[in-house]
């Protein structure tokens, strides 16, 4: 599952993908759950970040596609607020 977003003049492009569990040797892999690929871009340029991978908890997936979305979203936004505030704090440091 894909989708984009626009979030403060930046563009997140949030991708899920399943990770499978073998069973067997001859049983198909099952889906263990998902996680999110995560890229922010700014003027089709990649911001300060790369590729960002992201899950429930370290090594344990998310349960739905759906919900690897959302917080990889999420996270993308937590992401941007700090850069965004990291760029403004020199400036409101150098006025106050």
């Amino acid at each position: 599952m894909h989708r984009t977003y626009n979030y403060k003049d930046f563009t997140i492009k949030v991708e899920t993908e399943a990770v499978a569990v073998i069973a067997g040797e001859r049983v198909p892999a099952t889906p263990a759950g998902y996680i999110a690929d995560v890229s922010i871009t700014k003027n089709g340029s990649l911001a300060a970040t790369r590729r960002l991978d992201f899950c429930e908890i370290a090594e344990r997936p998310l349960g739905t596609p759906a919900e690897a979305l959302m917080r990889g979203y999420g996270a993308a936004q937590q992401v941007i607020d700090r850069m965004k505030s990291a760029i403004d704090l020199p400036s409101a440091l150098k006025g106050g």
